[in-house]
């Protein structure tokens, strides 16, 4: 069977001129460098990601917390108390979906959460192999937070597509999600 990777379709872009502060310019040249990616591409990234998260995070009431104090959070509950905080998350999850996104549906949702992955610096990916498409995040925040983003997961599944079997394999560093949505289907085409 041919894997194929899944992308977003490439966007217009336009030129335009801005005046930079020149400690942030200095910072842009040495992380470009470091990251051996050009400071135009840097810059854009930077703008993508204020674009598709960041301004919505204080209309989201949320705020940035290291990966390891919540981990550390939710390293120590059962199962039961994962379904609880599922059960707080998911409205809250919505929310966000329809405010960044204008609309709740399955698509919107697996593109909020794959944004959400790239702009907190979590590396996901989304493959597409024949009808079935893989999603794999690879937190690094210990086995229940892959029981958390399982549990959220499936709910979005089974509200949108409740005749589909969504496989799920967890360990302490990843979810690996296999959902049979069909060769064509695509979260940014909506």
């Amino acid at each position: 069977m041919e894997q194929k990777r899944h992308h977003r379709k490439t966007v217009e872009t336009k030129h335009i001129s801005l005046r930079v502060p020149i400690d942030a310019v200095t910072a842009l040249e040495s992380d470009s460098e470091r990251l051996g990616i050009s400071v135009n591409s840097l810059a854009s990234n930077i703008l993508r990601r204020w674009a598709r998260w960041d301004r919505h995070m204080q209309s989201l009431g949320m705020i940035l917390v290291s990966k390891e104090l919540l981990s550390m959070m939710i390293r120590d509950n059962d199962v039961k108390d994962i379904a609880r905080f599922v059960d707080c998350a998911l409205p809250i999850f919505q929310d966000a979906v329809m405010l960044v996104k204008g609309k709740y549906h399955l698509k919107s949702s697996i593109e909020t959460l794959e944004d959400y992955m790239q702009s907190m610096g979590i590396p996901s990916s989304h493959a597409i192999e024949g009808d079935m498409h893989y999603l794999i995040i690879h937190h690094k925040m210990g086995v229940n937070w892959s029981i958390f983003i399982k549990m959220l997961l499936g709910n979005v599944f089974a509200k949108f597509v409740p005749d589909k079997n969504v496989e799920y394999e967890i360990n302490e560093n990843l979810i690996s999600v296999r959902a049979p949505l069909g060769s064509d289907w695509n979260e940014h085409d909506y």
